[in-house]
This record gives C-alpha cells, sequence and structure tokens, in this order.
C-alpha cells in the first residue's frame, strides 16, 4: 500500500513538473526577455532554498560537502539576479550593453564549477561555516568588482561580432571544471549513499551538457 502511494506520488510529480516546463516553453514563444526572467528567478530561488538547508544543517554534516556546495549556491544566485537584472531590455543598468550581462553569466558559471570542484575537496576539511561564507562572499565580490568598478574581467560579447573567444573557451573551461568536480565526488563515493553519489553525477552531467 505504502510502495503505491509513493509511486503515486512521483507519477504526480512528474506530470506536474512537465505541466509546468510545458507552461515555461509557451511563455517564451510569447515573451523570451519574462522566459529568461521567469527561469532565472526560479534557479535563484532553488539556489536560497539549499543554502538555507545547508546552513541550518551546518552543525549536524557528516562532511562539509552540503555547507561549501549550499553556500556556494547563494552566491552564483546573487550574481545570477544581478544578470537577470541587467540583462538586454530590462533597462536597468543604463550605459551597459549586452556583454554586461554576458560577464556576469561567465562568471557566475566559473563560480559554480569552482563551487562543484572545491566542495569535494574540501569535503573531509571541515572548515567553518563563517569561513566559509567569507571565502564566497570574497570571491563574487572580486568578480563584481573586476566587471563593474575596476573594468578587467575580459570582453565576453561585442555588438556587431558576436561571443569572444574568452566567452567561448570559458565554456570549455567550465565543463572541464564540471567534470573534475563530478571525478572528484566518485572518487570519494564512500562519504555519500549510493543514491547521493548518482543523483550528484546526474546534477552535474546535466550543468555540463547546458554549458
Amino acid at each position: 500500500m505504502e510502495q503505491n502511494s509513493t509511486g503515486s506520488d512521483t507519477r504526480w510529480s512528474v506530470i506536474a513538473f512537465a505541466v509546468l516546463l510545458t507552461a515555461l516553453a509557451a511563455t517564451s514563444l510569447y515573451n523570451y526577455l519574462l522566459f529568461h526572467v521567469i527561469t532565472e528567478l526560479v534557479a535563484v530561488g532553488i539556489a536560497i532554498a539549499v543554502f538555507t538547508v545547508a546552513w541550518n544543517a551546518r552543525t549536524m554534516r557528516e562532511n562539509s560537502y552540503l555547507l561549501v556546495a549550499g553556500t556556494g549556491l547563494l552566491f552564483v544566485a546573487a550574481i545570477g539576479l544581478i544578470h537577470t537584472l541587467a540583462y538586454d531590455g530590462m533597462g536597468i543598468f543604463a550605459g551597459y550593453d549586452a556583454n554586461l550581462p554576458t560577464q556576469l553569466w561567465v562568471a557566475s558559471r566559473y563560480l559554480l564549477a569552482g563551487t562543484f570542484l572545491a566542495a569535494p575537496l574540501l569535503l573531509r576539511k571541515n572548515p567553518a561555516p563563517r569561513w566559509v561564507f567569507a571565502a564566497f562572499a570574497g570571491v563574487t565580490g572580486a568578480l563584481l568588482l573586476s566587471i563593474f568598478a575596476v573594468p578587467v574581467f575580459p570582453d565576453c560579447f561585442i555588438e556587431g561580432s558576436g561571443l569572444t573567444p574568452f566567452k567561448i573557451i570559458s565554456e570549455y573551461i567550465i565543463v572541464a571544471l564540471l567534470a573534475l568536480g563530478a571525478v572528484a565526488v566518485y572518487r570519494l563515493r564512500d562519504a555519500f549513499s549510493p543514491r547521493v553519489v548518482n543523483h550528484l553525477a546526474a546534477a552535474i552531467v546535466v550543468l555540463m551538457v547546458s554549458e
């Protein structure tokens, strides 16, 4: 009886997800900017939820993977939110062109890939939560400063020319970092349950394909 209930719940969850995904795809046909804002805000909301769980569980952790990954996702979401606001057509950051949101996107992807690589590498070191938070805050601040205050972050999009070599090469570097993160998780698989390892690996593979 209980197995039937679980199977039914899973089936309804899949159906609900499919309906929402279809509605979101339909939104992109109506207005791409609206579609972009919705998808980015959903991603930001999920990242904040993961951080909330990770931070509240910081005293109960058996290893630091969840803490590092959750904290990193919070700052990835912060850059992602700025990317959303800076997107072409939003009209919030006056004086900037499409290069700004592209730079912010690449910066957030580097931070995301770095997070999934750092999390397994720091798994057994159990760094203090405040230092993890401070480290990600420092890296995020440096990235934003390099884009806004001291513009040394390489151009990623040039009007009339399109994507720059830096942006294109960065995508491959980010995929490589994610792959290293997946390998690191697999090598430390004894620290997780098999189900968790499979889900983490699947999530990282999806990120690699999306890049």
